[in-house]
């Protein structure tokens, strides 16, 4: 269920052939009007496909404002968290935003064929 418009939409993204899928729906939300967010990676690869999308830092990277800080504002209503095959930092990463996504009760998809 998508959230409601004073909502963002978080996509954190790992592998490319899936951002390039995920890049074409988030096109659709952002002309639905909604505000996008992502994790660097997938905020830049979404931005040079002409998604307006706003890039936030992960959990780890002790910088803030991070993902885990919009969550926990409930800035965030829905969350796309696809893992690539991971790192320990990017597994770590994962399972905050996961973590942080159910514990303040905001919907996650993390299968793009869900």
């Amino acid at each position: 269920k998508l959230p409601s418009k004073d909502k963002a939409i978080l996509f954190a993204v790992g592998p490319t052939e899936t951002k390039e899928t995920l890049a074409q729906h988030a096109k659709t939300l952002n002309n639905l009007g909604y505000k996008l967010y992502g994790t660097e990676g997938t905020a830049k690869h979404f931005q040079s496909r002409g998604v307006e999308i706003e890039a936030l830092s992960k959990p780890s990277s002790n910088k803030h404002p991070n993902i885990k800080d919009a969550l926990s504002d409930g800035k965030i209503g829905f969350v796309f968290n696809i893992p690539d095959s991971m790192n320990r930092v990017d597994e770590s990463d994962g399972y905050v935003i996961r973590r942080t996504a159910v514990d303040f009760g905001v919907s996650l998809l993390t299968n793009e064929k869900s």
